[in-house]
């Protein structure tokens, strides 16, 4: 007689729960063990000095806000010319423009302002590139400091 031992096929789900275990357990370790290393402070380091300069810029905003005749700018974008009429009084102011172009920073510009007798200032586009562009004017009369923010789009040059 010969006897066959049958042996019934190997199962493998005890090893695969044993395996599928330890990793879940390495896994989420390993993100609590990251997450305790990574650095949440909300706050940034020069809290004080950011605040005090954003505080700064909301108050010349403000103060640009609350004149009688605000700060006119015009854009001509056929032309590429930006046209600023400056609030009666402030014909003297002196200051800048800052030109940003967001998708591109290293476009940026930064331009004097310098207003004619009227108040008035005509500055040409012609070297600022296609698309959206923002303007900020900063001008200083008397010592006290306004400001007035604006965006724009520039088409192509045909």
């Amino acid at each position: 007689m010969s006897s066959s031992v049958s042996r019934s096929p190997r199962s493998f789900w005890p090893l695969g729960l044993i395996v599928s275990f330890t990793l879940f357990v390495a896994g989420t370790g390993t993100l609590i063990w990251l997450s305790r290393q990574a650095n949440l402070d909300l706050v940034r380091p020069d809290y004080y000095e950011a605040e005090s300069i954003h505080a700064e810029e909301t108050a010349r905003r403000q103060r640009a806000a609350n004149l009688p005749s605000r700060l006119q700018i015009r854009l001509d974008p056929q032309a590429r010319v930006l046209q600023l009429q400056m609030p009666p009084g402030h014909e003297t102011a002196q200051g800048r423009l800052e030109f940003y172009r967001p998708s591109a920073a290293a476009q940026d510009e930064q331009r004097l302002l310098g207003c004619d007798a009227s108040g008035s200032q005509t500055v040409s586009l012609q070297s600022l590139a296609p698309g959206l562009w923002r303007l900020r004017v900063l001008w200083q009369v008397d010592g006290t400091e306004y400001a007035e923010s604006t965006e724009f789009v520039l088409p192509a040059v045909p």
